[in-house]
């Protein structure tokens, strides 16, 4: 409403436009904000000085300097803008929010006249340019990415071997963890959002951009966080990560992201704490199968069996439960598995024949391998014996803990 009086007074002392515009532009820079009403205006005073300075007119020596002054004004608060876009805030006075909130997927309203600011300023064919305006969003992706990781460093923070620490303390780093894995993926899949609104150049391919930088730095986070706190098995808490870094990874290829030299791979994260799981298993499990660990030889079970063999096949039962959330994203393991659970039925049998082998000794000789003459064989099939054939209840309980 004032501006009327501003053209009165350079027209009354022949200041030129160009140099009130510049001077003007020098106070407003002064209380610059990352907001869209200034980038606006911005915009609106610097356009026909540009535009001036670039035709057959001249800017003097002071006019380029106030020019020069504003320029690098102005591109710090360009750097402000990109460098914090999912923070950016129209309500407030500073235009930024002061507090770190979750990515919303809406593209802030200055975003769009920054980007116009910038294109007016800079050559955006230039690969200088091009260069620059990435390397802003890789800024605030780094420095998104440094708050997210503020929650978990307390149990990466000096620690290069394994800590000890109670089970909840394990479970609620773990969930840390996984949270981490979902916060990274909704900050990358927010930049797919605010990509397609269209509002910044072709050549800003901001998911790609992002994630590039996320997925880095959350790999180290684990690969960090797995040295310090090593899991020991797929327990819920550790299954539950296992499932979010699978899927991080699942959905970065469904994004149709670009492969990420050393991003975040799943399997080649845990696999060889998967292959440790699992020979410890079968060492755990064939260890119980040692003579000395077999317990109550004489006890039979509902099922006809020993305690020993219903044991080990809960035990046999429940690992395979416990690898299932593995198997079903790697079937590649079943064969790992498959060894062990193999080794350890072999254990079981074996302890049973030495458990009984007081009961099989005795049946060698019966069951081995009889030459006959064939008169002894039709006297043997025409016997009237009414006496049945009597199998020992051992034997009997012996075969029912092998089947």
């Amino acid at each position: 409403s004032w501006k009327w009086l501003l053209t009165e007074f350079a027209s009354y002392y022949g200041v030129s436009d160009a140099y009130t515009k510049l001077r003007y532009l020098s106070y407003i820079v002064d209380v610059a904000t990352p907001t869209a009403d200034w980038l606006n205006l911005v915009h609106e005073l610097l356009l026909p000085v540009l535009m001036k300075s670039h035709g057959t007119a001249t800017l003097s020596h002071q006019e380029n300097r106030i020019l020069g002054e504003v320029e690098e004004q102005i591109e710090q608060t360009l750097a402000m803008v990109f460098e914090n876009y999912k923070c950016l805030d129209e309500s407030l006075v500073s235009g930024l929010a002061e507090d770190f909130r979750p990515p919303t997927g809406l593209a802030a309203s200055a975003l769009e006249p920054a980007i116009k600011l910038y294109s007016l300023l800079h050559d955006v064919l230039s690969p200088e340019a091009q260069l620059r305006l990435c390397g802003y969003f890789q800024t605030a992706a780094r420095k998104r990415s440094r708050r997210h990781m503020l929650e978990t460093d307390e149990f990466v923070a000096g620690n290069s071997e394994g800590i000890k620490m109670d089970m909840v303390t394990f479970t609620t780093a773990y969930q840390k963890m996984k949270s981490l894995c979902h916060n990274i993926r909704n900050e990358i899949f927010t930049d797919i959002e605010i990509h397609n609104h269209h509002i910044l150049p072709s050549f800003v391919d901001l998911p790609n951009l992002t994630a590039a930088i996320y997925s880095v730095e959350l790999s180290n986070r684990l690969r960090s966080f797995l040295v310090a706190c090593p899991p020991t098995g797929p327990s819920s808490p550790v299954a539950d990560l296992v499932i979010a870094t699978a899927d991080f990874q699942k959905d970065l290829a469904s994004w149709n992201i670009c492969s990420i030299k050393a991003g975040v791979d799943a399997k080649e994260l845990f696999h060889l704490y998967i292959v440790l799981w699992i020979e410890d298993k079968r060492r755990a499990l064939l260890e119980n199968c040692r003579l000395d660990k077999v317990k109550w030889s004489g006890v039979r079970t509902q099922h006809m069996t020993t305690p020993f063999v219903d044991e080990m096949y809960d035990l046999l039962k429940n690992t395979l439960t416990e690898y299932e959330v593995i198997i079903c994203r790697w079937p590649e393991y079943i064969f790992v598995l498959e060894n062990a659970i193999a080794d350890i039925e072999k254990a079981v049998i074996d302890s049973l024949e030495k458990q009984y082998v007081d009961i099989l000794a005795p049946l060698k000789d019966c069951i081995a391998p009889k030459k006959f003459g064939l008169k002894y064989v039709q006297k043997l099939a025409k016997r009237n014996s009414t006496c049945p054939y009597v199998v020992p209840e051992d034997v009997s309980f012996l075969v029912h803990s092998h089947l």
